[in-house]
């Protein structure tokens, strides 16, 4: 059943709504604008964090093909800057490392590290290569958590406005609504199906899948990509799409602008890609192991760090491969403004997924691995891990296939312990904001 979310629909031109920002919340009043204030401050924080310097560090990087040595690394929030060229010619790039879809499994191989598709860092310094690992592990878990703390504060107060909540909580008919998934390096269009049991011990079910396909016909020849419970699901949440707005540009006195611009579901996990093509024909695939069946040939491609696939396809089945995450747009429709939008779609996920509790109830104990609020700092601090704890973790093995576990693993068996001595980031400039994030008591009620 299709229609529990009714709205007035207004006719969007394909592509059309990528260009366009979500509409400023006006339904939030100033109190709950303030009550966001401290994560978006954390937030903020964690963008011009610096994580990691180091000049003349031993490292070469080839750029679209060009190679050469690095004067200083630096790693501040979400971007790596490098500089090269000496003092007379110096050059900075600047790259994201919030490749989600590689994952560091395929960024970290051998003595390389691929950092996108231009830039590739050689080093033959292996301490360092071990502090970067660890450095770019615990700048993810950082973002991941605060926008997860966003995304509480956000269900919490959205969700109280929504007339048909109980509706969207309880999960009693299949979701569907249209929406945008970024795939193979561009926006498409598709009608996202989500359905799911509620009964317990159903995570794995062939019941709980979420599946986004070219239209709504739900035929197997119209599927763009699909996440099952089986496959691995680590986290989901509301962020903004980094390839339209400047992250480090983040504005915290401009919260209206801030919010308008969280438009965006970002899932991290296992995604299946298909293809109708019914030809024998091979696939780019960066990062773990194609799920199929059929694989005739592999081999490896150093030009461009890809495992090269041939894959023998039947007629009644469709090519497909897994990359590690999934951004999804929902369609704001006439009369609602883009959070709720993003409340209404994400609910079902969570539920699909079974992830932060749902759908029995959400999980907010921050010494809680599975809640959406684990390892929260408390303003003024806003590092999740002290100095004297990030020795300890760069002395520990590395666990490439799940970081992201590793370092939840490590970060719950810190908050055991004693953390009064120990050395945090601090925000010097913002004491007089409140020392705590507020409640989100309305996120453990089911029908908030």
């Amino acid at each position: 059943m299709f229609g529990i979310f009714k709205r007035i629909k207004q006719r969007i031109a394909d592509g059309e709504y990528v260009s366009v920002k979500g509409s400023l919340v006006h339904a939030i009043d100033e109190k709950e604008y303030n009550s966001i204030l401290p994560i978006t401050l954390l937030i903020d924080s964690q963008e011009r964090k610096s994580y990691v310097r180091q000049d003349k560090p031993s490292l070469l990087c080839i750029w679209n093909g060009v190679q050469w040595p690095v004067d200083t690394i630096e790693l501040v929030g979400t971007r790596m800057n490098l500089t090269f060229g000496g003092d007379q010619h110096a050059n900075l790039i600047t790259v994201s490392v919030t490749d989600d879809v590689k994952g560091l499994k395929s960024m970290f191989v051998n003595e390389s590290m691929h950092v996108s598709n231009e830039c590739v860092l050689i080093s033959t310094s292996i301490p360092f290569r071990v502090k970067l690992e660890r450095t770019i592990m615990l700048q993810r878990f950082e973002n991941w958590s605060m926008h997860k703390t966003l995304t509480a504060m956000l269900l919490a107060i959205i969700g109280t406005r929504i007339h048909d909540t109980h509706l969207v909580m309880r999960g009693i008919y299949p979701f569907a609504d249209w929406c945008y998934v970024f795939i193979n390096d561009r926006w498409v269009k598709a009608w996202a199906y989500v359905r799911f049991s509620r009964e317990q011990g159903k995570k794995n079910s062939t019941e709980n899948t979420i599946q986004f396909f070219k239209t709504k016909s739900l035929s197997k020849k119209n599927l763009i990509c699909s996440i099952d419970s089986s496959d691995f699901a680590e986290e989901v949440f509301f962020t903004r799409d980094t390839s339209t707005c400047d992250l480090s540009a983040l504005k915290i006195d401009n919260l209206r602008a801030f919010l308008s611009e969280v438009d965006t579901i970002k899932y991290v996990g296992d995604v299946r890609v298909f293809t109708n093509d019914r030809k024998t024909r091979a696939f780019e695939y960066r990062g773990g192991s194609p799920d199929i069946e059929k694989l005739k040939v592999s081999k490896y491609s150093s030009s461009n760090n890809s495992t090269v696939s041939t894959i023998e396809v039947s007629e009644d089945s469709s090519p497909v491969r897994k990359v590690h995450g999934l951004l999804i747009r929902p369609l704001p429709h006439k009369g609602i403004h883009h959070l709720e939008s993003l409340v209404r779609f994400i609910l079902p996920i969570m539920d699909c997924l079974r992830l932060y509790g749902r759908p029995e109830g959400f999980l907010l104990d921050h010494k809680h691995q599975d809640s959406l609020l684990f390892g929260l700092p408390k303003l003024p601090i806003t590092d999740y891990l002290a100095q004297e704890e990030l020795k300890l973790l760069e002395s520990e093995s590395f666990n490439r296939e799940h970081p992201q576990r590793q370092i939840k693993s490590f970060v719950c068996d810190q908050l055991k312990l004693d953390r009064s001595n120990l050395t945090f980031g601090i925000v010097h400039s913002m004491k007089e904001i409140a020392s705590s994030l507020p409640s989100t008591a309305a996120l453990s009620n089911t029908d908030f």
